[in-house]
């Protein structure tokens, strides 16, 4: 595993390389959220279910962006060119990261029920669950059994990643909140990285 200051160090570089590109997929990412929440909100009285039925469907559509970014982050940190068809072309996995996500969610719900410190384990160990169907198209329960082992030996690293991650967009979120659009691709390409290199 690497050195905390080499995964930062690393991020910084590549997010100085890809900055806007990035913050563009943020804020289509965060406008979608946003979109959503208005209907549900403003509308709702309006419209009823059907505005129940579009939150959903957006929020859906958010779930197809996120699997979308961890592929564009998955490029940059290979040295590959990507563009924002990513956030959509890749469709084929929606169902599997979806359900993955779902999985990995009542895994560490799980954990925090028996007691807080089993379901923060839990969360560390299957973090990459998501980009492993991402990277490599594995199925929900493959997912979780493949992040689970390649996090064995490393938690407490892994721990303080995490902790040093929150600290970092903890700082973007004081600073008005414009520094997480700082922070948060920072963030993002370190924990993608920290992957590669596991």
């Amino acid at each position: 595993m690497p050195t905390y200051g080499e995964i930062f160090s690393y991020s910084f570089a590549k997010l100085k390389q890809n900055f806007f590109f990035l913050l563009g997929a943020i804020l289509i990412y965060f406008g979608v959220s946003v979109v959503s929440g208005i209907i549900q909100g403003v509308f709702s009285y309006q419209l009823g279910i059907l505005a129940s039925l579009i939150g959903i469907a957006f929020s859906l559509l958010n779930v197809l962006i996120e699997l979308g970014f961890l592929k564009i982050l998955l490029n940059i940190v290979d040295g590959k060119k990507s563009d924002y068809s990513e956030l959509y072309k890749n469709y084929p996995l929606f169902v599997s990261f979806f359900l993955a996500g779902l999985l990995m969610g009542i895994l560490v719900l799980g954990g925090l029920i028996l007691l807080v410190i089993p379901g923060i384990y839990v969360a560390i160990k299957l973090q990459f669950t998501p980009i492993l169907v991402a990277d490599k198209g594995l199925g929900p329960v493959g997912a979780v059994k493949a992040s689970w082992e390649l996090t064995k030996g490393k938690w407490f690293k892994l721990f303080v990643f995490d902790l040093l991650v929150a600290g970092i967009n903890i700082l973007g979120a004081i600073a008005l909140g414009v520094g997480l659009l700082f922070t948060i691709p920072l963030s993002a390409i370190a924990f993608v990285y920290l992957y590669r290199k596991l």
